[in-house]
C-alpha cells in the first residue's frame, strides 16, 4: 500500500506530496518536514498568482467589451444623427406646407418647439418640450462621438475605433503591415490622423488594419506608446492660447470682484452715515420734521444715549434727547434742571408776550424729551408749532406729556430748597402749555 503526505494550509487548502511512502509513519514524517511545507507554500503561492492573473485578464476583457459596446453605441447614435440632419436639410429646402405634410409626428413636435422658442423664448407645449429634450440628448451623444476625430486617411476606420485628440490629430491602434506575409502581424502600433504620414505608424512602420480591442496606452510598441504619451502630455498651441485667455479672464473677473466689493463697502458706509438711532425713531413720528440730524449721546446731558434735531415747516428747531431703556431717573433730572426754557415770563398771556418752549416727555419705546424752540413766538404761534408734535405722537400711539412744571421728585442731583423755583425758572404746573 502507498501513502502520501498531506499538508493542510489556510482556507482548507491541501497539498499532497509526490513521494510514494510504504508506511503511514513515513508519510506523517514527510508531512511534518520543513521541505514539504516549503513546497506546499510555493505551490499555494503559485496558484494564488495564477488566480489573480486570471481575474485581471477577465477584468480587462470585461472593460474592453464595455468600451467596444460604448463605441458601437456612439457610432450608431452618430449615424442616426447624420441621417436626421440630412432629412432636416431636405425638409428645410421645401416650402413650409409641403415640408409639414412630409414630417413625422416627432419632427412636427421639434418644429413646434423651434417656433415657440422663436416666438415666446420658451417651449410651452409639454409634448414639444419632451421631444426637444430627447433630441438634444441624442445630439449630445453624437457630438461626443464626432469629437473623437475622423477616420485615418488611407484606411477605413471601423465604427467605434478608439481615437484620442492631441498633437494635431487623432490616434488609433493598428497592426503593422508585414510585406513578407499575406496577413498583418500581431504587433500593435499607433497611427496618427492628420500628420501627413497616412500609412505610417508613430514608430515609422507601415500601418495595417485597425484593432478595436485596444486603447493607445495598450499598444505593444514601446516607441509608439512613448511618442503618443509625449504628444498627449504636450499642450497644443490652441490649448495654450485658451489657457492664457482663461487666465486673463480670471484676472479681469478678480479685479471686477474687488471693485464691486469696494463700491459695496462705500455705499454701505454712505447709507450708514445718515441719521440713525433712537432719536431718529422719535423724530420720524413728528409731522413735517425735516433736515433731520442725529448724533450719539452725551454724559453731560444726564447720560443720554442718542440726540438729534430737525426743523418744522416754518423753520422752528426741534431738539430730541433719548435715554437708555428704563433710565427714567436721568430723564426726569434733565427735564427738572432745564425747565426754565419751558415756562413763559409771568406777564405772558394767550396771544400776547413771549411763549415758552414746547416741552414733551415720554417713555415709549424708551425715555425721551422733546424741546420745541418757540420761546421767541407769541403764544398762538407757539401752539401752531406744538400741534404737529402732539398730533404726530398721538397718531403713532405714543403717549406724550406736555410739561410746564417738573415736580421736585424729578430732581436727583442738586435740588432747590422748598419754595424755590426749579431750574431757576419755576413752573406753573403740568398743563398743555397755554
Amino acid at each position: 500500500m502507498v501513502y502520501h503526505a498531506k499538508v493542510i494550509g489556510p482556507g482548507s487548502r491541501v497539498y499532497q506530496c509526490e513521494h510514494n511512502h510504504r508506511t503511514e509513519t513515513a508519510a506523517i514524517t514527510c508531512a511534518r518536514s520543513s521541505r514539504t511545507r516549503q513546497m506546499a507554500a510555493m505551490v499555494w503561492q503559485r496558484d494564488a498568482a495564477r488566480a489573480a492573473q486570471a481575474a485581471e485578464l477577465a477584468r480587462q476583457r470585461r472593460e474592453a467589451k464595455a468600451a467596444a459596446e460604448a463605441r458601437r453605441a456612439a457610432a450608431r447614435a452618430a449615424a442616426e444623427q447624420a441621417k436626421a440632419d440630412k432629412r432636416a436639410a431636405k425638409l428645410a429646402a421645401m416650402p413650409p406646407q409641403r415640408a409639414w405634410k412630409r414630417m413625422t409626428p416627432g419632427e412636427r413636435l421639434l418644429r413646434t418647439a423651434d417656433l415657440e422658442m422663436e416666438t415666446y423664448e420658451e417651449i410651452r407645449s409639454p409634448d414639444a418640450k419632451a421631444a426637444y429634450d430627447t433630441h438634444a440628448a441624442k445630439r449630445a451623444v453624437a457630438n461626443a462621438s464626432a469629437s473623437s476625430g475622423p477616420a485615418s486617411p488611407g484606411a477605413t476606420v471601423p465604427s467605434g475605433a478608439p481615437a484620442k485628440a492631441g498633437g494635431g490629430g487623432s490616434y488609433y491602434v493598428v497592426n503593422a503591415k508585414n510585406l513578407q506575409e499575406p496577413f498583418a502581424s500581431r504587433a500593435t502600433h499607433i497611427i496618427q490622423t492628420g500628420s501627413g504620414y497616412k500609412d505610417r505608424t508613430l514608430c515609422g512602420v507601415l500601418a495595417g488594419r485597425f484593432d478595436n480591442a485596444f486603447h493607445p496606452y495598450e499598444a505593444s510598441c514601446d516607441e509608439c506608446r512613448g511618442r503618443w504619451q509625449l504628444a498627449k502630455d504636450t499642450p497644443r498651441p490652441q490649448q495654450r492660447a485658451k489657457a492664457e485667455s482663461n487666465k486673463q479672464a480670471a484676472g479681469c473677473l478678480t479685479a471686477l470682484l474687488v471693485i464691486a466689493i469696494i463700491i459695496t463697502v462705500v455705499v454701505v458706509a454712505i447709507v450708514n452715515s445718515g441719521p440713525s438711532g433712537p432719536a431718529l425713531a422719535v423724530m420720524q413720528k413728528i409731522h413735517g420734521c425735516t433736515s433731520i440730524k442725529t448724533w450719539g449721546g452725551n454724559s453731560l446731558d444726564d447720560n443720554t444715549v442718542s440726540e438729534g434735531s430737525c426743523q418744522l415747516y416754518d423753520g422752528t428747531n426741534v431738539n430730541v434727547y433719548v435715554w437708555a431703556s428704563f433710565d427714567v431717573a436721568d430723564q426726569h433730572d434733565y427735564v427738572y434742571q432745564s425747565d426754565s426754557n419751558c415756562v413763559p415770563p409771568s406777564v405772558a398771556t394767550i396771544g400776547f408776550g413771549n411763549s415758552p418752549d414746547g416741552c414733551f416727555v415720554g417713555s415709549n419705546p424708551q425715555p425721551w424729551f422733546i424741546d420745541v424752540a418757540t420761546s421767541n413766538f407769541v403764544a398762538s404761534g407757539a401752539e401752531s408749532d406744538w400741534a404737529p408734535v402732539e398730533n404726530g405722537l398721538a397718531d403713532h400711539g405714543v403717549t406724550a406729556i406736555h410739561v410746564t412744571k417738573a415736580p421736585l421728585s424729578w430732581c436727583s442731583t442738586v435740588c432747590p430748597y422748598p419754595g424755590e423755583p426749579s431750574g431757576g425758572g419755576g413752573f406753573g404746573g403740568f398743563g398743555d402749555g397755554d
